[in-house]
């Protein structure tokens, strides 16, 4: 079948799947009957959600075929308006999936009409002004890496894309962004290499493109430049398009967090003051942007000769006095931070809440302030400095064609700098803000100073959500397999994303899709009873105890899910010192992600131990991965600034923070982590839940409520065993 079906009006759900059976492509694609009727009522919503311009929240359960069932209906309406679509995700796996094998199958059937191409931001690519400037004057630069500058000159003459996931090597940030193409501030059009720009070649990619796959972050920036410059073309990431499909979209609201956050910290700051100049001993320009000016406008010079040389002594004086006092307010902020934090001396890394129970130690205090005081102060003078230079510089007239690049440029650093100093600013109050979170990620660092990172983050974002993405466009579909937090609850979702008030409208339609494996068949939850309650002291013994019987009866096969990384690392000590013959043992953060994940598939023999990343995202079908357990309920750290900080919100608005908030978080999470084990209709697996407060606690009802239908087993661990011995 090479054509979508004709219809002058709606789309007809009945001739789309007329169409997707008269292919043999489509009809191929799904393996199994079972997973049939969740695609088709998912096709429906679809279809209802582009004929009726509706947000639909769809819960996609593993092995749903969502991608395919999505696609379907949204290429045939894209190629009836002639419109494009934006598929946003998460996750890089998920990008290639969509690539290589669902919008590969779509391909053949709508006869290679489809362009997806996968959209990158501007930064990613290479800048080639940037590329000339520092090829002809290298030493006005900044960043004094020469091999790696050297490695970056060599590749620019020879790429065709300019891509820097071409290079040989992964730069650092600092010195990337010497080279990279600027998000807000570049004027395209105007540029004396735009016949050479490989922003330009990626536009004209995109602008060819009718399914654009980006990433949470992606689509976010694009939406903000919209809204803030009102002049799309010039500025967006993105073209204009009509559907907007958001997978993994239970991470939307925590990403879009991260995103309207701003963070500075004293090394950030050293970076981009350095950026804008360096100075010699004797007080000269030896590099950075201002040196670049000086060489390229040959200041100083006429009537402008003393005012440059009074500001570079002011702004050597103020920098300088900065530079030096840097140590002391590092040691000054990190000590404070230290003596504040009960458990910092057994972490590596530790997030801090600036609230009333942060200020304790009022001579500590004091001081702390009074850093952060200096430090607003120096910034104040030097952004000064810097605005009365750019107003100089603006003045003169110039027939030099960098000339408005390095305003541009400067602008940009002098928007950094004030950015940063907003932050210091909101640190010098105590008082409550109903806006934004104020916190410290503090972290050990073993060759150089401990850094202190001090973030604003929103305390909600969903009115950033409503006013950019919500209100804006029509056709939204938001899927993941976990959306709800059992019996088809999604208001939890619905509150984190702002749409409370559109679902009780009618404007939202929401569902659960049926799950596509027959769990009571293929499953079996084994809850040991009487088991000890995870803050035990006899809670690692028996588990690792647990643990081991398991994986030596299944001959490896097995992946632990851990909420902690020393609970991790003591497992992964013991384990190692247990009698484990041939059974390899395979540790997150021993090898990337991608690497254990591809030893679990390729051999049968091994147990592997993961964190966070690993509660989602892996996908091993078959025997190797028979059984799965789960430490812990996966609640999150309570001193988790971000979190603290919305259950205080709540609790002072009369909510029940851990039913409203909590709760459901944890669920969510742990939901992803039961869909880790059961990826086929013939996968057959066993999930061991070693968190006995699923059985003691009233919330644990809530917990086994969000799984499908399975048998549970809590005294006999060998009949449960047994199972998966009966093929």
């Amino acid at each position: 079948m090479n054509r979508s079906p004709k219809d002058n009006g709606h789309l007809s759900f009945a001739k789309i799947l007329k169409f997707i059976n008269a292919s043999k492509t489509l009809k191929d694609s799904i393996e199994h009957y079972e997973r049939r009727p969740a695609q088709e009522k998912m096709i429906e919503k679809v279809v209802e959600m582009l004929n009726f311009e509706k947000i639909y929240l769809c819960e996609a359960p593993t092995g749903t075929g969502k991608s395919l069932a999505y696609l379907i209906p949204s290429l045939i309406w894209a190629q009836k308006k002639n419109a494009k679509i934006v598929i946003a995700t998460r996750t890089i796996n998920l990008q290639e999936q969509l690539l290589k094998k669902d919008i590969e199958i779509a391909s053949k059937v709508f006869k290679n009409s489809l362009t997806p191409l996968l959209v990158k931001g501007k930064n990613n690519f290479l800048c080639y002004r940037k590329y000339q400037s520092h090829k002809k004057k290298p030493n006005l630069f900044s960043y004094s890496n020469e091999e790696e500058t050297q490695k970056i000159l060599n590749w620019a003459q020879e790429t065709t894309t300019g891509d820097k996931n071409e290079l040989p090597f992964v730069p650092k940030n600092d010195l990337w962004q010497e080279f990279a193409c600027e998000n807000e501030y570049c004027r395209i059009n105007r540029c004396q290499f735009k016949n050479r720009c490989f922003q330009i070649k990626n536009r004209y990619k995109i602008a060819k493109s009718n399914i654009l796959i980006v990433n949470h972050h992606l689509l976010l920036s694009d939406l903000k430049l919209k809204s803030e410059t009102k002049a799309s073309d010039n500025f967006a990431l993105l073209p204009n398009y009509e559907i907007l499909i958001i997978d993994e979209a239970h991470h939307l609201e925590e990403i879009a967090s991260l995103y309207f956050s701003d963070k500075t910290s004293l090394h950030s700051i050293i970076n981009n003051l350095s950026a804008v100049m360096n100075f010699s001993k004797r007080g000269r320009l030896a590099s950075g942007l201002l040196k670049k000016i000086e060489v390229d406008l040959k200041l100083p010079k006429g009537k402008f000769k003393v005012a440059w040389k009074i500001f570079l002594k002011e702004i050597h004086v103020l920098v300088n006095q900065f530079l030096a006092n840097v140590p002391l307010l590092n040691k000054t902020i990190n000590e404070f931070i230290k003596m504040s934090q009960r458990d910092f001396f057994y972490k590596n890394k530790v997030d801090v809440l600036i609230d009333e129970d942060f200020y304790q130690l009022v001579h500590q205090q004091k001081k702390f302030h009074n850093a952060i005081e200096k430090l607003v102060n120096f910034l104040t003078k030097i952004s000064h400095r810097l605005e009365r230079v750019f107003s100089f510089l603006a003045k003169m007239e110039s027939s030099n064609p960098d000339m408005e690049w390095h305003l541009l440029d400067l602008s940009a650093q002098l928007g950094a700098i004030k950015r940063e100093l907003e932050v210091f600013e909101h640190f010098l109050t105590q008082k409550r803000n109903d806006l934004f979170i104020k916190w410290i990620s503090f972290e050990k660092k073993t060759h150089k100073n401990d850094e202190a990172i001090f973030w604003l983050t929103p305390l909600w974002v969903k009115s950033e959500l409503k006013e950019l993405l919500f209100a804006k466009l029509k056709k939204i579909l938001l899927t993941s397999a976990t959306l709800s937090t059992g019996k088809k609850n999604f208001n939890f979702t619905l509150s984190q994303l702002g749409l409370e008030v559109k679902a009780a409208s009618g404007e939202i339609a929401y569902d659960s899709l049926p799950f596509s494996f027959d769990y009571r068949k293929n499953c079996r939850l084994f809850i040991p009873k009487n088991f000890p309650e995870t803050a035990d002291k006899t809670f690692i013994a028996k588990s690792l105890a647990l643990v081991l019987q398991i994986t030596r009866f299944l001959r490896g096969k097995t992946l632990v899910l851990f909420t902690s990384k020393e609970q991790l690392n003591n497992f992964k000590e013991q384990l190692q010192a247990s009698s484990l013959k041939e059974i390899k043992i395979l540790t997150q953060g021993d090898l990337p992600q991608y690497q254990l994940l591809n030893e679990l598939k390729r051999n049968s023999q091994c147990i592997l131990l993961g964190l966070d990343s690993f509660w989602e995202g892996v996908d091993v079908k078959g025997e190797n991965l028979s059984a799965l357990i789960m430490t812990k309920l996966p609640f999150s750290t309570p001193s988790n600034p971000i979190i603290k900080a919305k259950m205080n919100d709540l609790t002072q608005k009369g909510k029940n923070a851990f039913s409203d908030y909590y709760l459901p978080k944890a669920i969510i999470k742990f939901k992803q982590g039961f869909g880790r084990l059961i990826r086929s209709t013939q996968d057959r697996g066993i999930f061991i839940l070693l968190d006995s407060r699923v059985m003691k606690r009233s919330y644990g009802k809530a917990f086994l409520e969000a799984l499908p239908p399975m048998k549970i087993e809590t005294e006999n661990l060998k009949s449960v065993l047994n199972f998966l011995k009966k093929q």
